[in-house]
């Protein structure tokens, strides 16, 4: 339940490396800067033009990584290169992997994907429509077996956060602030019972904010590096409590009855992953004010965000 500070961000890769890039991906070719995407917390995200010897021109995005201690040993770009080429053989709408960084190019762990030509859509013209878009999404990514190939790319994240909800006090960051430790035995309570429900591809960050949108119809959903198995009433709660955090309840609602009906899931267990969303947020909540501001999202400063958590906490805890 931890989140990464909010102003880190890579420099433009330096012409050499786009250069070292070059050879790997178009021999004989060259890439250039083009500019740096906004959001996300954990990553930079650069567009690059590539132009082949030939003069055939294509875009596509370096997603360097953010360092957590030793760096090197994180496998979030081949895992996430891995998870996408599973997706794109299913038909999903996501960018497609291209290239690893397996020969320190760049300073920090990087991977190259397809280019996707779309925006983000924070403020939709049909809030209900956009929110049946995003539940189908998940509908169909949830509906894709879990056979060998994918477990042996994913873990299944419940074992690691019941974990640590076993530890025998709160974490300090939940000590330390207001109501946390009520939040976190609250969280703790609701996952007493230790009975799982189904077990699917989940992205784990699934919200608005990684979607990107061709006018109002969605393009394709980016940001898989944290993707893992486990319930998917996860990501429906995290993906619909997200649509009330930024003022949109009757898309949740629609969010959330339109993949209860369209996935034939029992959706009983719903209200212990609000729980779980209201809590992992509470710590670092303001923060996420960075990453809505830079989306379009300027009326969610720090001080929004903190009052409307409080706000969900009363009415999902009471």
């Amino acid at each position: 339940m931890t989140m990464p500070e909010p102003d880190w961000r890579a420099d433009p890769p330096a012409p050499e490396r786009l250069a070292a890039l070059a050879v790997e991906v178009v021999p004989g070719g060259v890439i250039e800067f083009e500019r740096q995407l906004g959001g996300g917390l954990d990553a930079t995200m650069d567009v690059l033009v590539a132009t082949d010897r030939a003069g055939a021109v294509r875009k596509m995005v370096l997603r360097r990584y953010r360092r957590f201690g030793d760096h090197r040993d994180l496998p979030q770009p081949r895992k996430e290169s891995a998870t996408l080429g599973l997706l794109v053989r299913n038909g999903l709408p996501v960018p497609e992997p291209l290239w690893v960084d397996e020969n320190d190019i760049f300073d920090e762990t990087a991977l190259l994907m397809s280019y996707v030509d779309g925006i983000s859509l924070m403020r939709p013209d049909d809030p209900l429509d956009w929110s049946r878009q995003q539940a189908r999404f998940l509908v169909d990514l949830h509906a894709i077996p879990v056979d060998a190939e994918v477990r042996s790319i994913l873990e299944d994240n419940r074992d690691r956060m019941e974990q640590r909800m076993s530890d025998a006090e709160p974490p300090k960051e939940y000590r330390t602030r207001g109501s946390g430790v009520e939040i976190w035995n609250a969280v703790v309570e609701a996952f007493a019972d230790t009975t799982r429900g189904d077990t699917t591809i989940l992205h784990t960050d699934f919200w608005a904010g990684n979607t990107l949108w061709n006018g109002q119809d969605l393009a394709a959903v980016v940001d898989w590096d944290w993707a893992a198995l486990g319930d998917p009433l996860m990501d429906v709660s995290y993906a619909a409590m997200d649509l009330r955090f930024q003022g949109w309840d009757a898309g949740a609602d629609e969010f959330v009855r339109v993949y209860g009906l369209e996935s034939g899931r029992d959706m009983a267990g719903l209200s212990r992953w609000d729980i779980h969303y209201l809590a992992r947020a509470f710590p670092y909540v303001e923060q996420w004010s960075v990453g809505l501001q830079e989306l379009g999202r300027e009326d969610l400063t720090p001080e929004t965000v903190r009052t409307r958590h409080t706000q969900l906490v009363h009415r999902f805890l009471g």
